[in-house]
């Protein structure tokens, strides 16, 4: 299945992405399926795989990882890209990005995450991509299929909501 980072239709009779049932459409981005919710025009992950969500952001596991531990940090004010954020609303989504970063460094035991932003989608949201044995963009050409795993979610949402309360986190102001 292509990942080109633009909308697919496809039947129902090929692994069909589109569900007429709940009025959705699946879109692609280079690694991550999102369940479109064309009235909201934002990101719906699975409930599951939440691992934090405020009135700004939220932090979900990736749903096509690239490897384990994959997560994704996702604006919800429509903002096609990261210029479009007031001051005070990019200082907010990095601390929370560097939250998240920190989270997956401890719980995983890895030497690096990536972050990696990407817009193919025309909502901010950032990437945050454990390095394990591959490096640079070797990460990124691996053909391991990995599935999606949410059994870390609660162990990874209370360490976040830990992170969070050591941090002085300023709301953003304005819109």
């Amino acid at each position: 299945m292509a990942q080109s980072g633009l909308a697919e239709e496809k039947s129902e009779d090929t692994n069909a992405v589109g569900d007429p049932r709940m009025g959705r459409q699946l879109f692609y981005t280079s690694c991550t399926i999102y369940c479109m919710t064309p009235s909201e025009g934002l990101p719906t992950p699975p409930t599951q795989s939440i691992v934090y969500e405020d009135n700004y952001l939220y932090v979900c596991q990736a749903l096509q990882p690239i490897t384990r531990g994959h997560l994704i940090v996702v604006w919800k004010r429509n903002a096609r890209d990261i210029h479009e954020l007031t001051d005070s609303e990019y200082d907010y989504l990095m601390e929370m990005v560097d939250i998240t970063r920190d989270v997956l460094l401890e719980i995983l035991g890895v030497e690096k995450v990536y972050l990696v932003y990407m817009d193919e989608i025309k909502q901010v949201h950032w990437h945050l991509i454990p390095r394990y044995t591959k490096k640079g963009f070797e990460v990124f050409t691996s053909n391991e299929k990995l599935e999606p795993d949410f059994t870390n979610t609660e162990t990874l949402s209370e360490l976040f909501s830990k992170r969070k309360q050591l941090r002085t986190l300023k709301e953003p102001q304005g819109n």
